[in-house]
């Protein structure tokens, strides 16, 4: 097992000598120790012990050597990387950490201390400063700071830039700057050691790369609606009610954003509860189910006529998704990033996204806002960017909050501009639909289970044209739908010119069709493995 090698240079004439190790630091303390020891420039794993106990030996395999600058003062060690600064006080062993322009990140006002079985810390709660994660919380907002939350997952991720995963056994209790709006406390019980890793992002994503190469993700690969006893060890069930209900949809969307928040990358949705709830609650729970990586049945029982109808329905959607999922999935599987991205993951920049719970996206392209109510309308919050309804082909624009509506068939999907969507066909021999939302240009990596390829998907527009190119690994008839644009002059793929047909149900491959109505423009294109189709509109 690979283990980080620190590389010291002195910067101060050493007044009091620590205990070094190859792999990060240990001072010793009146009480016991306090040890540090680095993932990577960004991220460490801290570990407090009393007594002659001592914290094991890190072992990541992260297959980088950390370059560090030590310096010491009497009353403290500062340790430098590239990305952060650590200052540990000698005495008590508090933590100072700063970022490479030395802004502070997390400041603990006090040294982890232990009373009995009790173990806590607390730490300066920054002015507007959010926290996201904890687990598979139902509460309505995003943001845990002024709550209090006990048991869940104890990882979060703070809007300054870093995220925290604790991992020693015991109950834990955050107070998110509930009791004193300055600072937030966490409490473990019982406990004989206190350890976490820090990771420094700075952006959300980024900490769950760097959580990545402490606790490696994998996507799951089961699409269809499974039987409790093959779900996959790796699946985190969602809060589950014992009887299906409005509220209890609505917190297991806010669950599923915050798990996702919380390093989570397998959330499991069950249906069993909405087996006997009304067909249009039933429909709105497949819907969430639909997007969720993993769904099951905990009871097995078999749906009557009506909700057998509504979720082959949905499933079927859900399989045109597969090529979508499976590109998210290794994703998960080589990042650490979940498929569901809340939007305080996606827009970490958009304070009015942060606090958002009730709305999510699906990898980078697509915002889904469910609706958890018997009304077919609700408030939906846009953020950066022009919007398509994925069904209506409706724009919306960002940075806004828009009342839709959505009948109770329609997923309320919006596709996100310079964003393309593959789909596969629902129909036996039908091409795979490329929706490609301009004016922006856009690139999607289509992953090829088969080979463990690429297929590469770009789009561009450049003045009067549009340039649209794929990359195939695998032979596949392809459908662009470039959305929202004039009637084309000229279609062309390779030096071959495009026929145009009148009606879409002709199209075939080097046809196009422009839908007036809709202002799209359809074309299709075959590819061979190994082969680049470009294709050039212009206008």
């Amino acid at each position: 097992m690979f283990r980080v090698r620190l590389l010291v240079s002195v910067a101060a004439a050493l007044i009091f000598a620590p205990t070094l190790r190859p792999q990060g630091e240990v001072v010793d303390l009146a009480d016991g120790r306090a040890t540090l020891d680095w993932i990577s420039s960004s991220s460490f794993r801290f570990c407090r012990s009393w007594g002659e106990q001592k914290c094991a030996a890190a072992s990541v395999a992260t297959g980088d050597t950390v370059q560090v600058t030590r310096s010491e003062t009497p009353s403290q060690i500062r340790l430098t990387t590239t990305y952060v600064m650590v200052e540990i006080d000698k005495k008590s062993g508090r933590l100072r950490v700063l970022d490479g322009d030395g802004k502070e990140l997390m400041v603990e006002t006090a040294a982890v201390e232990r009373t009995g079985q009790e173990i806590s810390v607390e730490r300066v709660a920054a002015p507007g400063e959010a926290f996201y994660g904890l687990g598979a919380r139902t509460d309505a907002s995003a943001d845990a700071s002024g709550q209090v939350i006990e048991g869940g997952t104890p990882f979060f991720i703070s809007s300054r830039g870093y995220g925290l995963h604790h991992v020693s056994p015991g109950s834990y209790r955050f107070d998110m700057a509930r009791t004193n709006a300055e600072r937030y406390r966490i409490t473990l019980r019982p406990g004989l050691q206190f350890e976490y890793y820090f990771y420094f992002g700075p952006t959300p994503k980024s900490v769950l790369e760097e959580h990545a190469l402490v606790a490696p993700a994998r996507g799951a690969r089961d699409f269809d609606v499974l039987s409790e006893a093959k779900l996959p060890r790796a699946a985190a069930r969602l809060p589950s009610p014992a009887a299906g209900s409005w509220a209890a949809l609505a917190d297991t969307v806010h669950a599923l954003v915050n798990a996702s928040m919380s390093g989570v990358s397998n959330p499991a949705f069950d249906l069993a509860p909405y087996r006997h709830a009304p067909a249009a609650l039933f429909r709105r729970a497949m819907q969430v189910a639909a997007v969720v990586p993993l769904v099951f049945d905990s009871l097995g029982d078999p749906p009557d006529d009506e909700k057998r109808s509504i979720q082959e329905g949905v499933m079927r959607w859900r399989r045109s998704m597969i090529p979508f999922f499976l590109a998210y999935v290794d994703e998960t599987n080589n990042r650490g990033l979940p498929l569901i991205h809340p939007l305080a993951l996606q827009f970490p920049s958009d304070p009015q996204a942060g606090a958002v719970a009730d709305e999510f996206m699906v990898g980078d392209e697509i915002l889904f806002a469910p609706l958890c109510t018997e009304s077919d309308r609700r408030s939906v919050y846009f953020p950066m960017g022009n919007w398509t309804g994925l069904r209506s082909n409706k724009v919306y624009p960002g940075r806004k909050r828009v009342e839709i509506e959505a009948a109770s068939e329609e997923m309320p999907l919006f596709v996100r501009n310079g964003s393309i969507l593959p789909l596969e066909s629902d129909e036996a021999g039908g091409p795979m639909v490329l929706h490609y939302m301009p004016k922006l240009a856009a690139e999607f990596f289509l992953f090829e289970p088969d080979t463990a390829e690429y297929s590469q998907l770009h789009a561009a527009p450049a003045l009067d044209l549009m340039r649209l190119e794929i990359a195939s690994k695998k032979s596949r008839t392809y459908e662009w739908i470039v959305h929202h644009m004039p009637a084309p002059r000229k279609v062309q793929t390779g030096e071959t010119p495009g026929v145009e047909v009148k009606d879409r149900k002709l199209l075939r491959s080097g046809a196009w069709y422009y839908d007036a109505p809709q202002e799209n423009i359809h074309i299709r294109v075959e590819a061979a493995a190994g082969e680049t189709p470009v294709t050039h509109i212009s206008f």
